[in-house]
């Protein structure tokens, strides 16, 4: 790591929290050994599914079911039998475990109990299970195929609730302030990232963008590095008002709160003294409202290149000027 700071004295970190600070929970999880993710574990360990139809589940997949072969390697005499394999081409939620389950029931129910139930009765077996798991979240349907598949399965469907518009407008800043509109960019989690930011004033023209490729990263490094840049941007256009406005709610919350993740502390002592000698302020907006800087982002990452623009670049003039006419993007919840 970079020291940018060499006034301040060394301190302990723990690597493994954000904070740095240690925690039993962060050291138990640097220790035990995780297992390597099943393909399978989403469709039996659900919460809608009844608890033997899970443990079926987990039975089957491990092979731990008492089957023909395995009984004959134990030397117990079997009739033998033929099984007709019936190839699934999609698999809908909980309802192939469910299937497997009442098939390998009505099967032992027919070896030992003598008992036979027709195949319409199994299939309404079925069907009753998957409504009961149905019961404790509901369905939600999408469209008329989903709707139909709900009533044939005879699960209950959800209504959803109705969306919610909001019309979201770029807010302009007071008279002799500048706003600074920040985001950060992506390409994977993670992958290569860009920031990107417009110094505005109360008119809404642009004084100065920028465009700063940042690497390899997460999304929120991507985020972080924006404020960054941005901030260091300000001090070079010796700003004493400025107003940060950005899309992210961790950055704005970590911000806030000075609780500023031990990886990122160099960077943010190196900009801090600037921001605590000016006014300044620190909002979120929603994406909406930022549409413009998302570009520049965008353009940063994709590019793997950073530029700085006195004047609006083109390919963001359009959002710029709708930003300064006052005219409303709409966001729908």
């Amino acid at each position: 790591m970079e020291i940018l700071d060499t006034s301040r004295c060394d301190c302990r970190v723990w690597a493994h929290t954000s904070s740095g600070i240690f925690s039993v929970a962060s050291a138990w999880d640097a220790l035990r050994i995780k297992a390597a993710p099943t393909q399978w574990g989403w469709a039996i360990w659900q919460r809608c599914l009844q608890p033997r139809s899970s443990v079926f589940g987990w039975r089957l997949v491990h092979g731990a079911l008492p089957i023909d072969d395995k009984m004959r390697r134990r030397i117990v005499a079997l009739v033998s039998r033929k099984l007709k394999v019936i190839p699934l081409p999609k698999v809908w939620g909980p309802l192939i475990i469910i299937i497997c389950h009442q098939i390998w029931l009505e099967r032992n129910r027919q070896r030992y109990d003598n008992l036979k139930r027709t195949h319409s009765q199994v299939v309404n077996l079925c069907f009753r299970e998957v409504s009961d798991c149905a019961c404790i979240e509901g369905v939600k349907v999408n469209s008329v195929h989903d709707l139909i598949l709900a009533r044939k399965l005879r699960v209950v469907i959800t209504k959803s609730p109705a969306k919610i518009i909001i019309e979201v407008k770029w807010k302009h800043p007071l008279i002799g302030w500048w706003k600074l509109n920040i985001d950060g960019s992506s390409l994977g989690n993670p992958g290569s990232i860009g920031a990107g930011g417009i110094f505005r004033n109360h008119f809404g023209t642009p004084i100065r963008c920028f465009a700063s490729f940042q690497g390899v990263g997460t999304n929120f490094m991507a985020e972080m590095a924006a404020s960054k840049v941005g901030i260091k941007e300000a001090r070079e256009l010796c700003i004493s008002k400025l107003w940060i406005e950005s899309d992210s709610t961790a950055t704005v919350t970590i911000i806030l709160s000075r609780m500023i993740p031990w990886c990122l502390m160099q960077y943010w002592w190196s900009i801090s003294p600037f921001p605590d000698s000016i006014q300044w302020r620190i909002t979120h907006c929603y994406r909406e409202a930022n549409v413009a800087v998302d570009a520049l982002a965008n353009h940063a990452a994709k590019g793997e290149i950073s530029s700085i623009w006195q004047a609006t670049p083109i390919f963001i003039s359009q959002a710029v000027s709708w930003d300064a006419l006052g005219w409303p993007y709409y966001r729908f919840t």
